[in-house]
């Protein structure tokens, strides 16, 4: 059985240097956990619209932003595959200069994907 989720940067487990700070969600009972990598097929890029919004009006942080899809791996650990990264591309989100996730390189709108890679505080996708 295909397990849906939702993950998400855990800005504050990442400051303070614990290497699972990916929240992960699961559905639909939305247990959470954290890991230090997850690979998701079928992919969306979620960017709520009213945590946006109410980010920029008062600049408190708040989890508005998810990549979505299905759970084919996730762990505590450094994955064993860690440095074979080189075929994928790397999207990332800041509230402060975007309003949905946009490829580092070309800096256009990601919307969704085949495969995404969460890896510390790094997205990657193919």
């Amino acid at each position: 059985m295909a397990i849906r989720a939702e993950a998400h940067l855990h800005i504050g487990r990442a400051k303070s240097g614990k290497e699972d700070c990916i929240s992960l969600r699961k559905l639909p009972n939305y247990q959470v956990e954290y890991a230090g990598y997850v690979v998701l097929t079928k992919v969306t890029f979620a960017v709520q619209p009213s945590g946006l919004k109410r980010f920029r009006e008062t600049g408190q942080k708040n989890v508005h932003a998810f990549v979505r899809g299905t759970l084919r791996d996730h762990s505590a650990n450094q994955p064993p595959w860690y440095g074979t990264f080189g075929h994928m591309r790397e999207a990332y989100y800041n509230p402060n200069v975007t309003s949905t996730f946009v490829d580092k390189a070309t800096g256009d709108a990601v919307y969704s994907c085949d495969t995404a890679v969460l890896y510390g505080t790094k997205v990657y996708y193919v």
